[in-house]
């Protein structure tokens, strides 16, 4: 029989070696505050995945690209995870991912300096308008306007910079996620003339994960409903947006 060090110290080198060979889950991040602050170690789905580390008892590692570099390394499996998609947005691409359950709604809106607001419901009020949109993004309901002619579409990095074409009046309205809008102007107050009006867009935003870490979703699922419950979520978005 073995003697009772030996045995403490096999259960020593079992927990080693369990400790070694864990996973390891990369989680790409991008510049997008207050969501993600690029090369930062802050932002609300930076404080989710802490959060979710500790109840899920996995590990997460952040790296930050540019979108594109980080859609290409997802599909690539170099990048296990992205914080904040919409399986809306990933249907058409090689790997569109799976999804966890949602934790949040973002919104998107239309965005005119004060005075100037208007209704926004179908394509036909755009009629002579110029449209300020982040490039790469669609709205399948006005994209007959951008396609006739009927309005002009200007094409801009991010939601800060449509918003400085806005006040410059290089576009007549901008559509724009409400968060980022409410994020940027509470910062700046150049942007103090700024108003939303009629919502553009709503998703359902989760976690996508690749297909070979398809694993990962239950637990993570697990994770999102815990702290739904214990309203944990709902402290986080609060503490970056209000």
């Amino acid at each position: 029989m073995k003697s009772l060090k030996t045995l403490v110290f096999l259960a020593m080198l079992a927990n080693l070696n369990a400790a070694c060979w864990a996973q390891t889950y990369v989680v790409g991040g991008y510049d997008y505050p207050p969501f993600v602050h690029a090369k930062a170690t802050q932002g609300i789905y930076v404080d989710l995945m802490k959060e979710l580390a500790l109840v899920s008892q996995q590990t997460f590692k952040w790296e930050h690209y540019p979108y594109a570099r980080l859609d290409a390394l997802f599909t690539k499996a170099s990048v296990h995870i992205e914080v904040g998609s919409s399986p809306l947005w990933t249907a058409s691409k090689r790997v569109p991912g799976f999804y966890t359950v949602p934790f949040y709604t973002l919104k998107d809106v239309v965005v005119f300096v004060r005075g100037k607001h208007a209704s926004m419901k179908s394509f036909s009020d755009l009629q002579g308008k110029r449209v300020g949109l982040v490039r790469g993004y669609s709205f399948p309901q006005f994209q007959k306007a951008f396609d006739d002619g009927t309005a002009k579409r200007i094409d801009a990095a991010n939601e800060l910079a449509l918003m400085k074409l806005l006040i410059n009046n290089r576009v007549d309205q901008i559509f724009v996620s409400q968060d980022l809008f409410l994020y940027h102007q509470k910062a700046n107050k150049k942007f103090s003339d700024l108003v939303s009006g009629d919502i553009v867009g709503s998703y359902e935003v989760a976690i996508r994960v690749h297909p070979k870490y398809k694993s990962l979703v239950s637990i993570l699922d697990k994770g999102i409903k815990a702290l739904k419950e214990k309203g944990v979520i709902k402290e986080i978005i609060n503490k970056h947006l209000h």
